[in-house]
């Protein structure tokens, strides 16, 4: 994993604009207004001799202290060359479809160029709106070709994407920045000279600033902060008062870094004193910390060290951070992990941690609590013999959980819908293997009332040139089925009716029936289509070849995108056959014709000729000469009459496929075929 460069105090904040690559022999020459002592807007800035309009606001602060601030050099650019990119296939089916209505959709290009970016995190505000925020390595868009902080924006659900605001340092790399919103407002902790930085910016994009939490004494190389991790309870409180919270590693380099806290109550402004939580792991990837807030509390996740060394250990605050519970191990086996990260909504949390069952297979593991972190219980997400690596755990605001990981460079999905609990994975990215040394990311749509949904992002390709890459979960209506009154009934054929409505997305329907619940027989086979309108389309289907005197149940079933709807159980009975004279002629002798079709699955109609008023047996029997089923046992008048056998015992049980022997019996006539069950 990526270690923050030392870098100096200046500061660059570039938003809405990639500027353009320039030589770097005159590089002095882009920022040469800056050790004047001006505030106001400019038309140009000089870039290496090459006026290139921007609207630019340069503030020098360097007379009025030495020390690193709030407004040290800012510089801000809003002009910006958008990239859009937009999910194309909207009628794209994921093969692992498994929740009604829900579908992981088509992998979408977020950004993509020559150079790498990497370590991507999801944040969601009040409106739903989705902010994307990773470390990007081009050189162009930095004054010095150092890595910055871009943010991208998505205004539905993660369909599309566009370039919102980028910012970095002025003589240092930006890294592994963690993204969350509060009071109207995007927040990104980040890593910057060997300590922790926060970026503020309003959704509005009216305003921004630079803070930076306390930290202990910085003694570079060896006390660093390794990593941090930034929520917000704007869940809780939405529309002003949301404290930030902060954690972060600090310390050894390669020995146990401490945890740290800090809070605001004041929008970022100012925070409170650091707080010393717990020593924590070194991680055998590298070390990481999982914090969210719930309506139950604000949860911070890590790995234990000395004899608590790689536990899962949770610690909770009821009073927005001014006070932590007794650290409580989650999870107490010892072997090397990476994590953990933690997500909760009201009662319910999920931790989930990478871990190493041996050098070549890493599995991901999911500790879950339904009471508030009273008690825990852990689950396996994901293990087999290949590598499953890099989690990340969101929710949504309808209480539905989402883990995504990598699993050997394939980037999988998988929902609990109202539980932790999660399951059915599915693969969402497509072309290029994800990134095997970067985390996903994952967010859920928590923008107010039940926002159900989320969106997920990744690195791909291969240094230097990774790029970013995400998928999202959304909602298609399923379609609705309603189940007619059959028409045309007689006694061996009937109309099967119903009403299908698409609700927008192309639409297949059919007709089940049989002769129990259980079916077993459809039509039309394959499946007619009713397109994908809104409005009701009636369908029909006509059924052959029935048994007259028979009660047969059927329902309408139609699916699209979003889901099966399956109509109400019916049901219509046959008529009875007394007589059927063929060109108004009695038969002049018994007989007994081959049924039809012949092999046949399950149905097949046997017809025999009765030249006198007589008892009349028809019988199924299997090929030892066991009794199956008596279709006919009863005195007819003279006539032709079809007996029909849907391939089912007396007992209604479908029959084997075989081949069976229907025999009839009259006082003065005996008879039998061959027939052949298929199944």
């Amino acid at each position: 994993m990526k270690t923050p460069l030392q870098i100096t105090s200046v500061i660059l904040l570039i938003c809405q604009s990639v500027i353009a690559q320039v030589p770097g022999a005159d590089i002095s020459n882009r920022i040469a207004g800056k050790k004047q002592n001006i505030e106001g807007t400019v038309s140009t800035l000089d870039l290496a001799g090459t006026n290139v309009p921007i609207e630019s606001r340069i503030i020098d602060h360097s007379k009025e202290t030495p020390s690193r601030n709030e407004g040290d050099n800012e510089v801000e650019i809003i002009n910006h060359d958008t990239k859009i990119h937009t999910w194309q296939d909207l009628n794209y089916i994921h093969p692992n479809q498994s929740h009604m209505g829900w579908n992981w959709n088509i992998q979408i290009d977020i950004y993509t160029d020559l150079y790498d970016q990497k370590a991507p995190n999801l944040a969601c505000d009040n409106n739903d709106n989705l902010y994307l925020a990773f470390e990007n390595h081009n050189p162009d868009i930095h004054i010095y070709s150092y890595t910055c902080i871009s943010i991208y924006k998505s205004s539905d659900g993660g369909q599309s994407w566009s370039h919102w605001k980028s910012f970095g340092e002025l003589n240092g790399n930006c890294v592994l920045p963690t993204i969350s919103y509060a009071n109207s407002a995007i927040f990104v902790s980040y890593l910057t000279q060997n300590s922790v930085g926060i970026y503020r910016r309003a959704v509005d994009g009216s305003s921004y600033a630079f803070k930076y939490p306390p930290t202990p004494t910085v003694n570079p190389p060896s006390e660093v902060v390794s990593r941090s991790r930034i929520c917000t309870d704007s869940e809780a409180y939405p529309d002003s008062n949301a404290h930030v919270y902060l954690a972060y590693l600090f310390g050894q380099s390669t020995g146990d870094p401490l945890l740290y806290f800090t809070r605001s109550d004041s929008n970022g402004d100012n925070w409170s004193s650091i707080v010393n939580i717990d020593t924590v792991t070194h991680s055998y990837i590298t070390g990481d910390i999982g914090i969210d807030y719930a309506s139950s509390g604000l949860y911070i996740s890590y790995l234990g060290s000395s004899s608590d060394s790689n536990k899962v250990i949770v610690r909770k605050s009821v009073d927005f951070g001014a006070n932590f519970s007794n650290k409580m191990v989650i999870y107490d086996d010892t072997k090397n992990k990476l994590g953990p990260i933690i997500a909760a909504h009201d009662n319910k949390i999920l931790a989930v941690f990478q871990y190493e069952y041996s050098p070549v297979d890493n599995n991901i593991i999911g500790t879950y609590s339904l009471d508030s972190g009273a008690t825990w219980t852990t689950f396996t997400i994901a293990d087999d013999s290949t590598d499953e690596e890099f989690p990340w755990v969101a929710h949504d605001n309808s209480g539905n959980f989402y883990v995504t990981y990598n699993k050997t460079g394939e980037i999988y999905a998988e929902i609990g819908e109202g539980t932790p609990v999660v399951d059915n994975p599915d693969k969402i990215n497509s072309g290029s293997d994800g990134s095997t040394d970067d985390y996903t990311a994952v967010v859920g749509l928590t923008g107010g009332g039940n926002s159900k949904g989320s969106a997920a992002a990744w690195v791909a390709g291969s240094s230097p040139d990774y790029n970013i890459y995400g998928n999202y979960y959304s909602y298609t209506a399923p379609p609705t089925a309603i189940t007619g009154t059959p028409t045309d009934v007689s006694s061996v054929s009937a109309t099967l009716n119903g009403t299908v409505n698409p609700n927008g997305s192309s639409t297949t329907y059919y007709f089940e029936y049989g002769i129990t619940t259980n079916y077993g027989s459809q039509t039309p086979d394959p499946p007619g289509s009713v397109g994908s309108g809104t409005s009701n389309v009636s369908v029909s289907a006509p059924v052959l070849e029935l048994t007259p005197n028979t009660t047969y149940h059927f329902r309408l079933v139609a699916s699209n995108i979003g889901g099966v709807d399956e109509g109400n159980d019916t049901t219509f009975t046959t008529g009875a056959v007394e007589v059927d004279v063929v060109a108004n002629k009695i038969p002049d002798k018994f007989f007994l014709n081959q049924n039809y079709p012949n092999p046949y699955n399950p149905i097949t109609t046997i017809i025999y000729d009765i030249p006198r008023k007589t008892k009349v047996s028809l019988i199924i029997y299997d090929i030892l000469g066991r009794e199956i089923r008596v279709l006919v046992n009863n005195e007819q008048n003279p006539g032709t009459y079809p007996a029909v056998w849907d391939g089912t015992d007396a007992k209604g049980n479908d029959a084997p496929g075989s081949i069976y022997i229907a025999r009839i019996f009259t006082p003065e006539f005996t008879s039998s075929i061959k027939m052949v069950l298929l199944r």
